[in-house]
């Protein structure tokens, strides 16, 4: 009769696919919910059709993330905070410009 420890590495793996077969099942069964389900705005589940669409939400996100940043850059050392604010505002000209090659539109400077 064989030791019990040589048959720890096939149950650990046999145990292992189980865990991971049970968590996709229960995953792909968990329906997601939907806004009227949730506190969350109806009009954060509408999509963008027009490429202007498009970008006034990623210009909104661009600007939200930059102020987000630049209260972060404000909570650092006055050494630090001018080349974070830099850094931030040229994040933010990367993003806007970013969003208006996705969107394909002519935005006047």
């Amino acid at each position: 009769m064989k030791p019990i420890t040589q048959y720890l590495p096939q149950l650990a793996g046999s145990f292992f696919l189980i865990a991971i077969t049970m968590s996709t099942v229960i995953a792909q069964g968990l329906p997601a919910k939907s806004h009227q389900e949730t506190d969350d705005p109806a009009r954060w589940y509408q999509e963008d059709l027009t490429p202007q669409a498009r970008f006034q939400t990623s210009k909104k996100e661009a600007e939200a993330a930059y102020k987000e940043a630049v209260v972060e850059c404000k909570k650092l050392a006055p050494a630090n905070r001018g080349n974070c604010l830099s850094d931030a505002r040229n994040q933010l000209v990367h993003d806007l410009e970013s969003a208006k090659k996705k969107t394909l539109i002519a935005i006047p400077k």
